[in-house]
């Protein structure tokens, strides 16, 4: 699963690659060929809606993003 930072039509939306298990986490922490950022999300969380919907849509954070694998993890 891709989980848009916002489910809009922005075309530079970062793409984030939605963790389910420690299995996932692992194979991917293994395999990835970028170093790895992860987001660690939740419905109840102020500031990782702001990152959301400031901080990942912001034209610079996103080019400087492109070098990374990008990672969510839901913790609600």
């Amino acid at each position: 699963l891709t989980y848009n930072t916002l489910n809009n039509t922005n075309q530079n939306t970062l793409s984030f690659k939605y963790i389910k298990t420690v299995q996932e986490l692992e194979t991917i922490v293994l395999t990835s060929k970028k170093p790895i950022m992860i987001d660690f999300w939740a419905t109840w969380c102020t500031s990782c809606l702001e990152f959301d919907k400031i901080t990942f849509q912001d034209k610079e954070v996103q080019k400087k993003l492109e070098k990374y694998t990008l990672l969510k993890v839901d913790v609600t």
